[in-house]
């Protein structure tokens, strides 16, 4: 016996985009469903502050320092040259990491993310404000202090 799928095999297609659209988690679903939560404001200051991270994207490297007094510095190196930045980070009650960029990397405006740690790896989730040009992904904690200099 046919069904009416199999006598008009074009009906399968948005069926098969419902499943697939169901099945994706946002990279905060699949870190809870893991059992990973987000940092809280204590651990997300300890984590930042007077630290350098390493963030490696397409063909670009970027390193950031986040003083202890509010301040950060970044530089972002890729085969075209290099650009640098300035702002202000802080984190908020709720334990987002907050910050402004002197530039565009922030796309301008204030914008918060929060943190999770799974052993080396932090992932950085955009939640408020500005998303810039880089709102989800990981970076690494290359050391205490400013040791790349920026």
């Amino acid at each position: 016996m046919k069904t009416s799928l199999m006598k008009d095999p074009r009906q399968i297609i948005p069926i098969c985009i419902l499943v697939a659209l169901t099945a994706c988690k946002t990279t905060e679903e699949a870190l809870q469903e893991r059992g990973v939560a987000p940092l809280t404001a204590a651990e997300t200051t300890e984590l930042l502050t007077d630290s350098t991270f390493r963030i490696d994207g397409d063909g670009w490297i970027w390193h950031g320092f986040y003083a202890d007094d509010g301040t950060m510095r970044g530089k972002t190196v890729w085969d075209g040259g290099d650009k640098s930045g300035a702002g202000t980070w802080e984190v908020s009650a709720d334990g987002l990491f907050c910050r402004d960029w002197d530039n565009d990397w922030g796309g301008g405006e204030y914008g918060c993310a929060a943190l999770y740690r799974e052993g080396d790896r932090i992932t950085y989730v955009h939640r408020s404000g500005s998303a810039g040009s880089n709102p989800d992904g990981e970076m690494t904690m290359v050391g205490r202090g400013n040791v790349k200099s920026l």
